[in-house]
Formats: structure tokens, C-alpha cells, sequence
């Protein structure tokens, strides 16, 4: 079960390789996330209980400013394609923070 939770998260990463959509990306990163979180929790040990822990804790806080930066970029640009908004970083220097 391990070896599956961790073999579809790194699938998951290469889908997401090929995503032009922002929101889209972030759905599928949420996506690879939660199969690390399978796959510390069926390991049943400390140190898999302590990696869930951080890993749910920073999928809360990177999820929700990213979600929060796409909104922002869609608000001020009208899309959410990346491929158009690949030079935001150069009028937005601050966002590149997020």
C-alpha cells in the first residue's frame, strides 16, 4: 500500500507537469500531497505519524495562499492560463514571495 500511495503521488506530480491551468495545478499538488499522508499512515510508525502532521500543516497553509495568488492573478489579468501569466513576476516582484 505504500509503494502505491507514494507510486500515484509521483504520477500525480508528472500529470502535473503537463497542466496549463493554475487552479488545476494546485488541485492535482493537493492530490499528491494526500498520497504522502496514505502513505505515512498505513506505515503505522512515529516518525510516519510526525510526517503526516507536517505535511497536513503545510498542505493548509501553501494550498490556501496559493489558491489565494490565482484568484489574485485571475482577478487582475482575466485568466488563469500560466502560460500567459509567465511574466507576472517582473510587474509583481512582491508575489514572487508566494
Amino acid at each position: 500500500m505504500i509503494i502505491f500511495s507514494i507510486l500515484g503521488s509521483l504520477i500525480t506530480s508528472f500529470i502535473c507537469f503537463t497542466q496549463i491551468d493554475i487552479k488545476i495545478l494546485i488541485a492535482y499538488s493537493s492530490i499528491c500531497h494526500i498520497g504522502f499522508v496514505i502513505g505515512g499512515l498505513v506505515s503505522g510508525g512515529f516518525i510516519g505519524g510526525v510526517g503526516i502532521l507536517l505535511i497536513i500543516l503545510s498542505h493548509g497553509l501553501c494550498s490556501r495562499s496559493l489558491f489565494c495568488a490565482a484568484n489574485f492573478f485571475y482577478r487582475r489579468f482575466f485568466t488563469r492560463n500560466i502560460i500567459l501569466l509567465k511574466g507576472v513576476i517582473l510587474i509583481f516582484p512582491r508575489i514572487g514571495l508566494v
